[in-house]
């Protein structure tokens, strides 16, 4: 993985905004894709490793069921379905390739 596919996969589009929790964006992808693009499962924990980068990858999916239990605007953190295409699990997410292009 490149720093230029991180920043593309995770932060084009978003960069630019000074609400720290919409500059990241979560995405999941089918296995073989994260494998290729060298994310580490899904990662719908980005934002959480931003807030707090010492917390260890393995506990990330904690912080971010306390994070969405306690932070009101937890459902605004930018979410995408697929990095290409979108997946048909979830039709309703944008791909990060079109969340990109819609901004």
């Amino acid at each position: 993985m490149t720093i230029c596919e991180s920043f593309l996969r995770d932060h084009a589009g978003l960069i630019h905004d000074t609400d720290h929790l919409l500059s990241t964006r979560g995405w999941s992808s089918h296995w073989l894709t994260r494998h290729i693009l060298g994310s580490h499962l899904d990662d719908m924990y980005h934002l959480v490793h931003h807030w707090c980068p010492q917390i260890p990858w393995r506990h990330l999916p904690q912080a971010a069921a306390l994070a969405a239990k306690h932070l009101d605007r937890w459902d605004e953190v930018p979410r995408c379905s697929g990095f290409l295409f979108r997946r048909r699990a979830t039709p309703d997410q944008p791909c990060v390739i079109d969340d990109i292009s819609a901004r």
